[in-house]
């Protein structure tokens, strides 16, 4: 199975020095691609479209991030972690799960996509 596939190498690739990372070729390499669309959520303030997604992370196109978030989910999923991809206005962001909310209320200050979450 290619989810299962791209799981097992997803967590059995050691991290990386930035020179090792340099020397990727960043155009072909699948994991590469995963990372790139991955940094690229996790630092947008607000949804973005696929296409957008994929301009910003040099994919081939928005069907292109659209599998390439489904394969992240995926392993989010299987390794538990306390984040997820979500569709959100006819875009998508790098949400935390609403399980979490009680915590991240704690905060003294939640980025507003965030609190707008919590109230939702």
């Amino acid at each position: 199975d290619e989810d299962v596939d791209f799981l097992s190498q997803w967590v059995s690739e050691p991290i990386q020095s930035d020179a090792d990372i340099a020397a990727r070729d960043w155009d072909d390499d699948p994991l590469a691609l995963r990372r790139r669309l991955e940094a690229v959520l996790m630092m947008s303030r607000k949804p973005e479209t696929t296409r957008k997604l994929a301009r910003l992370a040099h994919l081939a196109d928005g069907t292109q991030a659209r599998t390439i978030i489904r394969e992240l989910n995926a392993h989010y999923d299987a390794v538990g972690r306390a984040y997820q991809i979500k569709r959100v206005a006819g875009g998508y962001q790098m949400l935390t799960r609403p399980q979490f909310s009680p915590w991240i209320s704690r905060l003294d200050h939640v980025p507003r996509p965030a609190s707008e979450l919590l109230r939702g």
